[in-house]
């Protein structure tokens, strides 16, 4: 236990300027230490949104074409995409990196359709897992599949769950990033609790067929122009691609 006699109060100037390797795990796209929240209707190329996310973090290349701050390990929780179509999406992406596979091999991976965050021995594993192994991120993917007793749109039954993310992030410093669906009314399923919860949002919307729209939403940091992607063949397979971040130059199929 801290002794009192070791707490001490500090001026602004005797604080440390934080650089953005401090601040950022992809630089002004992703912060650290953060709980974040990927949000959009099905089919919107969420969890492809997250696959270059953790082959970034695990490579240390450019995702949408911005820097990695702080290469390191992660970990996917996936409740609905097969293990085959999880390795198939992160080969192909980091193919189009000219990386080796090999080299995405610090992702740890559970893809087994029973693991709930409203179970508590299963919550108990996975802290300990994190405590253990302190991936740089963390990914749940999606919210409404890896819940079991808990109503989406119960604040009090959501909350509790967020709580308790909230908590293991700040104790393991790792960056917890939910994927969740929009609702009926076009916003994610218990909003009031994912807004009061986050610390980044990302908002995927399509603009035409071929092109996903993502939104940034930042408590801490300046807001950042939307920015656009697609899926492209790149002749080693597909991977999302950057596009302009000006909406008038995109082409509408």
């Amino acid at each position: 236990m801290t002794k009192s006699s070791e707490f001490k109060f500090l001026l602004p100037q005797e604080l440390k300027s934080p650089s953005s390797e401090d601040l950022w795990l992809i630089d002004r796209l992703i912060p650290r230490n953060a709980c974040c929240l990927i949000a959009g209707a099905p089919k919107t190329r969420k969890s492809w949104f997250v696959y270059e996310l953790l082959v970034s973090i695990a490579t240390g290349t450019k995702a949408f074409g911005t820097r990695v701050s702080n290469q390191g390990s992660a970990m996917l929780i996936q409740g609905e995409d097969s293990s085959a179509v999880i390795k198939q999406r992160l080969q192909q992406i980091a193919s189009t990196r000219k990386v080796h596979s090999d080299q995405i091999n610090n992702i740890n991976i559970l893809s087994e359709n029973s693991f709930y965050l409203d179970n508590e021995d299963h919550f108990d594993w996975i802290t300990n897992q994190v405590m253990t192994q302190m991936p740089s991120l963390l990914v749940l993917d999606p919210f409404a599949r890896l819940v079991y007793r808990t109503n989406e749109n119960s604040a009090g039954a959501v909350a509790k769950v967020l709580g308790r993310l909230r908590s293991l992030q700040r104790l393991s410093g790792t960056t917890i990033v939910v994927v969740h669906h929009y609702g009926k009314n076009g916003s994610p399923r218990g909003s009031s609790d994912f807004h009061g919860w986050l610390d980044a949002g990302f908002y995927l919307s399509k603009p035409n067929h071929s092109t996903t729209q993502v939104r940034l939403e930042f408590k801490a940091f300046p807001e950042e122009p939307d920015f656009f992607f697609k899926l492209e063949n790149t002749g080693v397979g597909i991977a999302p691609v950057s596009l302009s971040t000006n909406a008038n130059n995109l082409i509408v199929d």
